[in-house]
């Protein structure tokens, strides 16, 4: 009994120490995404690594580039690396799977539209 009550404590420690959730949900999102709604291949959105996201928009010359910071398991706050403005912007965004997610409060500016994406 007691080696039964020792291995559960081992267990229960090394899950607790091991990385937290939100590092690996941010994970799945690496790779090319294309906007699938509410308007179909409007925006691109490339995710060149866990701290950097590249958008593109369809009939749009400006590609910019912004720097990435998880708040939580359901907050990213965005740096516009181009833009004149300092301040960031904090966007909530839920996974659907490793293909799909939902973001909301990124394009237009200041929207409060849900934008789907799918991975490319």
């Amino acid at each position: 009994m007691k080696k039964v009550i020792l291995l559960l404590t081992v267990i229960i420690g090394i899950m607790s120490c091991s990385k937290p959730d939100t590092e690996e949900i941010n994970g799945i999102l690496i790779g090319n995404f294309i906007e699938v709604a509410p308007i179909g291949e409007r925006v691109t959105l490339e995710f060149s690594s866990e701290s950097e996201l590249t958008q593109r928009i369809k009939d749009f010359d400006i590609i910019p580039t912004y720097t990435i910071k998880l708040l939580n398991t359901n907050q990213l706050e965005l740096s516009c690396n181009e833009c004149d403005e300092s301040q960031s912007t904090i966007v909530l965004y839920r996974i659907i799977d490793n293909n799909k997610f939902e973001i909301g409060g990124f394009y237009p500016a200041d929207s409060t539209e849900i934008m789907t994406f799918e991975r490319n």
